[in-house]
């Protein structure tokens, strides 16, 4: 049966499968994340690492928000390959995901990844997003959170609003945050003009990232990203992500007839030109996996230890008892019966088949 977080939240969280890491991914409306999902199930350029991330169909007899979150990213694809732009997520709708990633020499992972779905965003008090952002962590192995590049062609509008109080929200956790390993994605890349006049290496764009971060005055992104390395530690890494990789600005009418523009993926042979998408769930999949070794070694250390003081103890005993027969033998004051005893017990320490 599923999990119920308390009525703050208001979520049927999924039962956690023992054998799959499970991802929260975070992030404000229009930041981003269906496409983000999107693209994991979509056809795209190979990783030059070799790294690799696709989603898993739904089975039946799975939780009801895996079989909505398939059916979304089903219907988002489509409208992605018609040349339109995925519908938002309603608020108060929790998608589920199987993930399947994989490195070369890795073997494959699997993953839950959970959208919440700006369902953060949507209280106006701090202490109401930490409470319910408390629950999702303590729900969760690690943590995506999304934050747009801002776009070159719109004002940012409410976004540093909406992220500082996803910020704050962390910020009210303090020391009882759990330490999970984060991903701090900043989405929609390729909006920097950086990142199509440089090589497109990890490395390169990482460090367009951090000379966007450390900018004078610093963008919103910056806030936002220490309010979360302060809260769940030091394990926070940021990723430069283009789900992408090349779009186009298109103008289109919304349903109240306003003129707005979109970015269209511009695809290569049929497939998205993704940049970063892989990296920042490998990352955190490989953390997961050191957490783990770590853990199994810890226990496997305090079993070894646990054997090595009962073998001592032991022996400390044994030394006692014989030092006892042995003193009850000498005692002038022993009867023969006493001394019988003891010598009986002490047969079997001198017998070369007993390797006590």
């Amino acid at each position: 049966m599923a999990t119920k977080t308390p009525e703050k939240s208001g979520w049927d969280v999924p039962p956690k499968n023992s054998n799959a890491f499970r991802i929260a991914l975070f992030g404000r409306r229009s930041a981003g994340k269906t496409c983000f999902l999107t693209a994991i199930n979509m056809p795209r350029i190979a990783h030059s690492e070799g790294l690799s991330c696709n989603l898993k169909p739904f089975e039946k007899k799975e939780h009801e928000s895996f079989r909505k979150g398939w059916a979304r990213i089903q219907e988002s694809t489509q409208r992605i390959e018609s040349g339109a732009s995925p519908l938002a997520t309603p608020t108060g709708d929790l998608l589920a995901f199987h993930l399947r990633v994989g490195a070369p020499g890795c073997g494959i992972s699997d993953v839950e990844m959970i959208d919440y779905s700006g369902e953060l965003l949507d209280s106006a008090e701090s202490n109401t997003l930490a409470d319910a952002l408390m629950q999702h962590l303590r729900a969760s192995d690690a943590v995506v959170v999304l934050a747009e590049y801002p776009s070159a062609t719109s004002d940012v509008g409410n976004i540093p609003d909406e992220l500082n109080r996803l910020g704050q929200a962390f910020n009210c956790l303090k020391d009882s945050c759990p330490k999970l390993p984060v991903a701090f994605v900043v989405n929609k890349w390729d909006r920097n003009p950086l990142f199509h006049e440089n090589d497109r290496t990890l490395v390169e764009q990482t460090r367009h990232l951090l000379e966007f971060l450390s900018a004078d005055p610093p963008p919103f992104h910056h806030t936002l990203r220490d309010h979360i390395r302060n809260a769940t530690g030091e394990r926070v890494r940021e990723f430069p992500v283009s789900v992408f990789g090349n779009s186009r600005n298109e103008e289109y009418e919304d349903e109240s007839g306003e003129k707005r523009f979109r970015e269209v993926p511009v695809m290569r042979e049929g497939q998205l030109d993704s940049f970063g998408l892989e990296d920042a769930i490998f990352w955190l999949v490989n953390e997961l996996k050191k957490s783990r070794r770590q853990k199994r070694a810890r226990i496997f250390s305090a079993a070894i230890l646990g054997v090595v003081m009962a073998v001592f103890c032991a022996l400390c005993f044994d030394e006692i008892r014989f030092r006892d027969l042995n003193s009850v033998i000498k005692s002038p004051t022993s009867t023969d019966e006493e001394i019988k005893t003891a010598e009986s017990k002490l047969e079997p320490y001198f017998d070369p088949a007993n390797p006590w």
